[in-house]
């Protein structure tokens, strides 16, 4: 039986790097993208995680925010950022949940810097987290950058 395919709006394309690349995890952050005025989660989330940018953003996403949690460089880790933001997002009051869950879109970005000498890295997120993550509607996304180094190796 030949059924037409229908497109999953939920599958965003990515381009995954080679696994032979080793990277240094940097930072995550938590971008949130609604409709509404996301002034009240803004005031709300207050000095609890570091407010990188709010305003507008396109036609299609007006409301943009994005923070970082502040963290110990010698214990962070993706999963302990992203239980801080769950925990952030979870404390919320039902106002601002209500803002949180009309959001267009949520996503937390894991921030890795490429690096030509250096063992791979591996990070690990488990599925309690992953769990959480789907339970607050939020994406998980990977950024990978260019060190000093790797920004000076030939190009393919």
């Amino acid at each position: 039986m030949n059924r037409p395919e229908t497109p999953n709006r939920n599958v965003r394309p990515t381009t995954t790097p080679p696994l032979s690349v080793p990277a240094q995890f940097l930072n995550a952050d938590l971008d949130v993208f609604s409709d509404r005025d996301l002034q009240p989660l803004i005031d709300e989330i207050g000095e609890r995680a570091f407010l990188l940018h709010s305003g507008p953003f396109t036609d299609e996403r007006p409301f943009m925010a994005r923070y970082e949690i502040d963290h110990d460089p010698g214990t962070k880790s993706p999963e302990t950022l992203i239980v801080a933001f769950c925990l952030l997002i979870e404390s919320l009051s039902s106002t601002s949940r209500a803002l949180w869950d009309s959001s267009r879109e949520r996503v937390i970005d894991l921030g890795y810097e490429v690096l030509t000498s250096r063992d791979r890295t591996h990070a690990r997120i488990t599925a309690d987290t992953l769990a959480r993550l789907a339970a607050l509607h939020i994406d998980l996304a990977w950024s990978f950058y260019p060190s000093d180094e790797t920004q000076h190796l030939p190009q393919e």
